[in-house]
């Protein structure tokens, strides 16, 4: 087998066509993202959140307060605006020239806002805090006020806000990631350009090369098998070049797991050789036909998958969910973005399970059809 396995890499190596969608295509498109939005996919810096205050229903320990939280030594969290009136104020937020603002009465605090969003869910995370703090404040106040200065410096020290901060910057600021993740599961799928090569090479009514090659003593099995391998190596080789090429050379950040992503990555390229192998079975048409066919078929599942337009990804995801479980291409793409995104593996190991009984699926399917196939003539 291993000699088998030797001859068809050297066949593989010349063919030009596969090489390109292998290895030339996803590293040009690659480097065309990059220098499209290269720039978008670090953090974006942080602006102070300009906060308003009520001039005649403000508490100046509260403005006092909050000017001196600082995001680090270079950033205050708030820019305080205390210089207008309640009346003022709510007719801006009614004409939506601000965000929200902060009035004091009866000794409550109150916050209003037009619409939820980063901005609003840090101040709301602060007034929160200062709230507790003060009414702990003054309990101590009243039993042990020697420790009042200790507890109100709680509120300066207690950065819970600072993560709600970086965690959505990281959200708003990485979304452009989800293109390299969807080139990546792109890259896996062309592997069913070798699979198209295998059937042909290896089904006797496709080619006079593939009549030969059948007729020959070695077991068809044994021949399939070796086949598939060779086809492996090749394709595996392009994805984790394009992989190395996006992560070290143009600097994406894919995360710190490379083992889980090259998992990934070995999964998905096992897919997209199985799903052109099987799909070149059941396809009934020869020549460069069949490759279009195929070719349309797994740029509409990349292109779901986020590749051209991100939102779609997300909308089917949201009103047509069935329908990315079943494309391997969503499935190579969310199982990278769990990698990224999310701490806990549970939701990257779903992903690679749908991916993995796709690929057994195929792998069965199409053996079954190549193992299985009779001709009356040649």
């Amino acid at each position: 087998m291993f000699w088998l396995i030797k001859t068809r890499l050297r066949v593989l190596i010349r063919d030009r066509a596969n090489l390109f969608w292998s290895f030339i295509f996803p590293l040009c498109l690659g480097t065309f993202f990059y220098l499209g939005f290269g720039n978008l996919l670090g953090d974006s810096p942080f602006n102070s959140i300009n906060l308003y205050i009520a001039s005649d229903y403000s508490d100046a320990n509260l403005a006092e307060v909050l000017a001196a939280i600082d995001v680090d030594e270079e950033t205050k969290l708030f820019k305080i605006k205390a210089d207008f009136t309640k009346e003022f104020l709510e007719q801006k937020l009614t004409e939506n020239a601000i965000t929200g603002y902060l009035f004091v009465e009866n000794n409550q605090l109150y916050y209003r806002i037009n619409e939820n969003g980063m901005e609003q869910t840090v101040t709301k995370s602060v007034l929160d805090q200062y709230v507790q703090i003060s009414q702990v404040i003054l309990q101590v106040a009243s039993t042990n006020p020697e420790k009042v200065a200790s507890v109100s410096d709680s509120l300066q020290n207690d950065h819970r806000y600072l993560e709600t901060i970086r965690s959505k910057r990281q959200a708003s600021s990485n979304s452009m990631y989800i293109y390299f993740y969807a080139l990546i599961a792109m890259t896996c799928t062309y592997g069913c350009f070798w699979g198209i090569s295998l059937v042909n090479d290896t089904q006797a009514n496709q080619s006079a090369l593939a009549a030969r090659i059948t007729s020959a003593p070695t077991h068809r099995l044994k021949i399939i098998v070796s086949y598939s391998l060779a086809a492996f190596i090749m394709h595996f080789s392009g994805c984790l070049i394009n992989f190395f090429y996006l992560n070290y050379i143009l600097g994406v950040d894919f995360g710190g797991n490379i083992p889980l992503i090259i998992l990934v990555i070995f999964v998905g390229t096992l897919c997209g050789i199985a799903f052109g192998a099987l799909l070149s079975s059941l396809i009934k048409v020869k020549g460069n036909q069949k490759d279009g066919i195929i070719a349309m078929i797994t740029l509409a599942l990349n292109a779901l998958s986020g590749l051209m337009f991100p939102d779609l990804k997300y909308l089917i995801a949201k009103y047509i969910p069935f329908l990315g479980y079943i494309n391997p291409s969503a499935s190579i793409t969310d199982a990278l973005h769990c990698l990224y995104y999310y701490e806990g593996l549970g939701h990257y190991y779903f992903y690679l399970l749908l991916l993995s009984i796709m690929t057994v699926i195929f792998i069965t399917g199409s053996y079954l059809f190549m193992r299985g196939s009779r001709y009356d003539s040649i």
